[in-house]
């Protein structure tokens, strides 16, 4: 969860003055937006499949909430 937020505010960890880091958060980025993108799909496709399973719903919902 910390790179996730590194890379969200474009920070990088552990550059000390003087160095030079090398940045691939540019050519992963379409990957991770398209995974996003698929996780939130699937969230609404099994809320509709278990609509009703209320129990089963729930959990998955945070479950899936989570993925994301």
């Amino acid at each position: 969860m910390t790179s996730l937020g590194l890379w969200v505010t474009r920070r990088r960890h552990g550059v000390g003055p003087g160095h030079r880091s090398l940045g691939y958060a540019r050519a992963q980025a379409p990957m991770m937006y398209g995974f996003a993108f698929v996780c939130t799909v699937e969230t609404v496709g099994v809320g509709f499949l278990l609509a009703k399973m209320p129990v089963v719903h729930w959990i998955m919902l945070v479950l899936d909430v989570y993925t994301c």
